[in-house]
Order: C-alpha cells, then structure tokens, then sequence
C-alpha cells in the first residue's frame, strides 16, 4: 500500500509505502503528493505560491536539496507526518469496555471482527489491539478476567479471528519510525502491519 508520491530528481531513501518518481504522469490518485524542485511543480502547469507551499488540499511542493536545503527537510519531514495523518483520518479507535457493555454488544464486535478476513491483532502488556474493518478495538485483560472470563480462552478466540496475530517486543523496535508518526500509540502496531503488508 502506497501511502503518497513523492515526485522528484533526486535520490530519496524511504521506505516502499511512498512512491517515488521522476515523472508526474507516475502519480497515484486520491493519495497525497509533493512535488520537489521549482523545474518539477512548474511542469504541473498550475499557480505556485513560493511562500505557501500548499498548491491544493492534496498537493504540495517544495525546494530541491540545492534549492534550499533547510526548507527541503523541513517540508518533507511534515509532508510525511501529513500523509501518516491523512492515512488515520478513517481509522476508528474503539476501546471495548466489557464491564460497561452489554453482553449483546459485544457478542457484535466479535461478529464483526470475524467477518473480516485480514484482521490483525497486536498484544502488548494486558492490552490486546485488533485492526479490523477500519477500526481498531482495545481489549483490557484485566476487564476480562475481572468479569470472571478466562484470559486465555479469550485470546484464543481472538487469535482464531485474526489472520496476523503480533506479541513480538521486537516489532516495536521494528516499527519506531512509523509509530513516532502516530505519537508512539501502540494501538497503530496493527496498521502500521497493514500498510508494510498489502493488508
């Protein structure tokens, strides 16, 4: 999954969720773009501002290294911040509070989830994160054991739903870039899974 283009001449390192290109007539639809060197935005044939680097509500622009080099990673550096935001704008967080919800609510979340056949689930500590169907549900342990459910059994019904199921530590360390875009939110493991996969 291709998160934004990045339409430039230079040699650019980041990872495959961004397409790099030379040429604008390489550009995904509907995702961000931004454009780099004065040359590449005028070739767009549209008004640029030099000041305001934003040219409409999808595509921006900005200096090459030789240009303005400061300004370059400045821009890019918020440019790759606006697109993981942009990619969260639709995900939902929904923290499943067994003690508080009916058991019939419930009983629809797990229906929900199991209709999804690329459900992702992440565990970290007692908080168990499943991305399923643009949303993402947190599970407390402690909630289940404190309704006199057997953590266990739970977990194993989870992981029988879920098509990827994550407990590695590692993963953080794996997934730190991408989750400094997300605040550090742990809850994103499962997205950020989603995205480096095709999910």
């Amino acid at each position: 999954m291709r998160i934004a283009n990045i339409i430039t001449d230079e040699k650019i390192k980041l990872d495959k969720k961004f397409n790099i290109s030379q040429s604008l007539g390489d550009m995904i639809e509907d995702i961000p773009t931004l454009i780099i060197g004065i040359d590449n935005v005028k070739k767009l044939g549209k008004e640029f501002n030099y000041l305001d680097r934003k040219i409409d509500d999808k595509t921006y622009w900005t200096f090459n290294k030789k240009e303005k080099r400061a300004l370059f990673e400045e821009d890019l550096f918020y440019f790759i911040e606006h697109a993981y935001n942009i990619l969260i704008k639709d995900i939902k967080f929904n923290f499943v509070d067994v003690i508080l919800l009916e058991g019939l609510e419930v009983v629809d979340i797990f229906k929900s989830i199991d209709k999804d056949k690329k459900t992702i689930t992440f565990i970290k500590n007692n908080m168990v994160y499943v991305f399923s169907n643009k949303t993402i549900y947190g599970f407390d342990l402690r909630q289940i054991v404190f309704i006199g459910k057997n953590k266990i059994t739970f977990l194993d019904k989870i992981k029988a739903m879920s098509s990827v199921f994550l407990s590695d530590e590692q993963i953080l360390i794996e997934y730190k870039n991408e989750l400094s875009m997300f605040n550090d939110e742990v809850k994103y493991v499962p997205l950020i899974y989603s995205i480096r996969n095709n999910e």
